[in-house]
């Protein structure tokens, strides 16, 4: 009977991996196909092509994280193990992380609307508030401005309050 029992779990546990495996592939379509859906403007082929994968690395990992921690609650919950502790303590490591990392928040939000948006690109000479220079790399969380004598600036993107574009190279 034990046999059977630990059969049957198992066969469970299988099942909710694949469910979980399935929903992660079908997700990861659905943003690939939202990704393309947001890059509404007409703009080079490879600045597309990068704004895509960059959006869709975002939407899938956090789709990712979700999915991987529901599986892992179903599992526990088929091994009799208590979830409400877990989930009560995720619940307070989050909201704690959420205070914490604000300004991370912020500028990686600020991020994708830079990347949606298409307000600039790399090679675009921009001025964001009081800095001018030459975009030497944009990430999620900060752009990277080259000025004229060679200084690297690295600004946050939650902390500019203006975007100003002198030349684009991009479109």
């Amino acid at each position: 009977m034990p046999s059977l029992l630990l059969a049957t779990i198992a066969l469970k546990i299988v099942a909710i991996l694949l469910v979980s495996l399935f929903f992660s592939w079908l997700f990861s379509l659905a943003m690939k196909r939202l990704a393309c859906l947001l890059i509404l403007q007409v703009e080079s082929k490879k600045a597309k092509d990068q704004r895509i994968r960059t959006i869709g690395i975002v939407m899938r990992s956090t789709g990712y994280f979700f999915i991987g921690m529901m599986t892992i609650v179903m599992i526990l919950k088929e091994l009799n193990i208590d979830t409400s502790p877990i989930l009560a303590s995720a619940g307070i490591v989050g909201l704690a992380a959420s205070f914490g990392a604000q300004t991370l928040i912020k500028d990686v939000i600020s991020g994708l609307f830079v990347l949606i948006e298409n307000q600039y690109g790399v090679g675009d000479d921009i001025q964001l508030d009081e800095k001018c220079g030459i975009v030497k790399k944009l990430t999620l969380r900060r752009t990277i401005l080259q000025d004229t004598d060679g200084t690297l600036h690295h600004i946050p993107h939650g902390s500019v309050k203006i975007v100003s574009v002198l030349k684009s190279n991009h479109e």
